[in-house]
């Protein structure tokens, strides 16, 4: 009897979530209902069915009139919610036209007919802005399922190139990545991870990963992910996600007397990373767009701020003071 019982009540469920006050069901239909899906059933059954989906807290109204039955008031999401999610995946780029489409019948699922029909009615799937294959989302459910686990993926990442004058996308070396976080950002999905090989953490377009594979290994090494600052720490990689093949663009790592860190803000935004250091230092994490511009500021600074990262930044920097030197010496004759 309760293998009988509880199908039931759940199909009870699943029909009354359909319905709204111009749309109820009377004892009779839900019956006819349950029967079309192989399921018989009295009506002190359906009222006893109705009674506990009352007592476990869902809304659900008897009307004035009682002929008419009953409807179920309270849904999950509000019209206009579901609408902006619906609109959100008809519009997805990063969707093919067959899941965008299965994604917005579920959505329909979680409202009543009349509600589904009108959203329905207003929703439309632009093709020619959908990609032909479901590789992203089979990409992102990967990187979930690796996360999830703990496991370190391997990919190549497919970079834009040039050669003679002509753009085409190759593929880059063989990587190692962490993964800690997939997040969107200006229609794109970023993955965050802590690159085994270099190191540090970097970012990567999901879409432009080749060749994905979750290896099962230890990881290699475990990074501090700075607990408490994820939400700054995720709006900092966004914001350097759009300038991932910027030319102008560069991330600079610094040592610094915490002395200067409002001067550090002042010249490098509120967006750069803080870490606290031994001795009175700390290490700084900044976005340098004009390199001529940041050597003189480094210089001015002496030795309160010095290059961490990269090495090859530490001998430009040499070479722009040694220039700087030869030009004094010829100003003054010296």
């Amino acid at each position: 009897m309760e293998n009988v019982k509880k199908p039931r009540l759940l199909l009870v469920l699943k029909m009354l979530q359909k319905t709204d006050v111009n749309h109820p069901l009377n004892t009779t239909e839900i019956i006819n209902k349950l029967k079309q899906c192989c399921v018989d059933a009295e009506r002190k059954a359906v009222l006893r069915d109705l009674k506990a989906l009352k007592t476990v807290g869902y809304k659900i109204i008897k009307c004035d009139n009682h002929n008419r039955g009953y409807y179920m008031e309270t849904y999950l999401f509000e019209k206009h919610e579901l609408k902006i999610i619906a609109d959100l995946v008809a519009d997805a780029t990063f969707l093919t036209v067959q899941a965008s489409t299965a994604i917005l019948q579920k959505i329909w699922s979680l409202c009543s007919v009349s509600i589904a029909a009108l959203l329905e009615e207003g929703s439309f799937i632009n093709e020619s802005n959908k990609v032909e294959t479901e590789s992203e989302l089979e990409k992102i459910s990967a990187l979930l399922c690796a996360i999830a686990e703990n496991k370190v993926v391997s990919f190549q990442m497919i970079m834009p190139r040039q050669f003679n004058g002509e753009a085409f996308y190759g593929s880059g070396h063989k990587k190692e990545v962490r993964p800690y976080y997939i997040f969107l950002d200006d229609g794109k999905y970023i993955l965050l991870g802590h690159d085994e090989k270099s190191n540090e953490l970097d970012c990567f377009e999901i879409a432009l990963i080749n060749k994905l594979m979750i290896l099962d290994k230890t990881n290699a090494s475990q990074i501090n992910v700075w607990p408490g600052r994820k939400e700054y720490y995720l709006r900092w990689y966004m914001d350097r996600s759009q300038n991932l093949y910027s030319p102008s663009f560069e991330t600079v790592t610094l040592l610094c007397d915490n002395i200067i860190q409002q001067e550090v803000k002042r010249k490098f935004g509120n967006e750069s990373l803080f870490f606290e250091r031994p001795f009175n230092k700390c290490m700084v994490i900044v976005d340098v767009t004009d390199q001529n511009d940041f050597f003189q500021w480094l210089l001015y600074m002496d030795s309160k701020a010095k290059i961490l990262r990269t090495e090859e930044l530490q001998m430009q920097f040499v070479e722009y003071v040694r220039r700087k030197y030869t030009d004094y010496l010829e100003q003054y004759r010296l």
